[in-house]
């Protein structure tokens, strides 16, 4: 367990700074972040379907060898990255209650929608923890519980790719409530056990619940930070996020062990808990009403 820890700690640290950077750099040169994020669900597909075959062909032995391996790759790669602070033009909060010190990311109702984001969050690590057990337990064919989270994968990498698209002109608050409800519905309908065609298409409403969500978290830290404390600030909001779910998967767990598929209906009503705290967020500090606002997901050009 301790080498484990060792081992993953220096992987989950970087997620952060990468969003926060990736999301810098893509708005000082105008390019697309959610392109960008895109194919890193790709990657994470490509690879993930990739390396199952590939233990089961040189064994279980082979699992270190290979983590191993791709960590030096990713090693290797950093060097190929721009430096996030290299001089070049900063995007500031645009509205005076933006948050330049840290200790300004714990102001209430900043708090909160960091807290409702975490929430959302934490309900889709219990997906990971529990899907395939209860699936089974349900008589899902294990031939097919790899496409139910293929199809999730995929979803979540479409939404992504077509999100510029969208063109959506509402507060990131809003969206993370908005996702916060469809999660809501999805747990909720998994606690009846709907057959398999039914789990697939709840499958696809991962691009709201997790893709859109992210998105809204993302963008709500970016547009009410200074890029002086944006890596700081998503840190503390993934340290949240990884809180809320050691919580929900414990008490999960629990409710597995008690109820069975009907625990789900306990994660559907955190989901909501999670949409609560973003409503009372909004109630405190109101989203701007400038028409390109500080908390909208189209985010002003920086001033030259």
């Amino acid at each position: 367990l301790g080498i484990w820890v060792l081992s993953v700690m220096p992987a989950f640290a970087l997620v952060p700074v990468i969003d926060a950077a990736t999301l810098r750099m893509t708005q000082r040169h105008g390019t697309d972040f959610s392109a960008v994020r895109a194919w890193g669900t790709v990657g994470f597909m490509v690879t993930t379907g990739l390396s199952g075959p590939l233990i089961a062909w040189l064994g279980d032995g082979a699992f270190v060898p290979v983590f191993v391996a791709f960590a030096l790759l990713r090693a290797l790669l950093s060097f190929q990255l721009p430096q996030f602070r290299a001089g070049e033009v900063r995007i500031k909060p645009e509205h005076r209650l933006g948050a330049k010190k840290l200790r300004e990311v714990m102001s209430p109702w900043f708090l909160m929608a960091l807290i409702g984001v975490a929430i959302l969050y934490s309900t889709h690590g219990v997906l990971g923890a529990f899907g395939a057990v209860l699936w089974t337990e349900q008589g899902i064919p294990e031939g097919l519980i790899g496409p139910l989270v293929a199809t999730m994968a995929a979803a979540e990498a479409g939404m992504m790719f077509i999100w510029k698209r969208l063109n959506l002109k509402v507060s990131a608050r809003h969206l993370i409530i908005f996702a916060c409800l469809v999660a809501a519905f999805r747990w909720t309908a998994m606690a009846f056990s709907p057959p398999v065609w039914v789990l697939f298409l709840l499958q696809t409403l991962h691009s709201i619940t997790f893709a859109m969500g992210y998105f809204g978290g993302i963008y709500f830290l970016a547009n009410w930070t200074s890029e002086d404390i944006a890596a700081e600030a998503q840190g503390f909001s993934y340290v949240l996020q990884q809180a809320m779910s050691v919580v929900v998967i414990l008490v999960m767990g629990w409710c597995v062990a008690a109820f069975g598929p009907w625990a789900w209906l306990v994660v559907g009503g955190y989901a909501l808990v999670g949409a609560l705290c973003v409503v009372l967020s909004l109630k405190l500090q109101p989203p701007n009403a400038h028409p390109i606002t500080t908390d909208q997901l189209t985010v002003a050009d920086p001033a030259p």
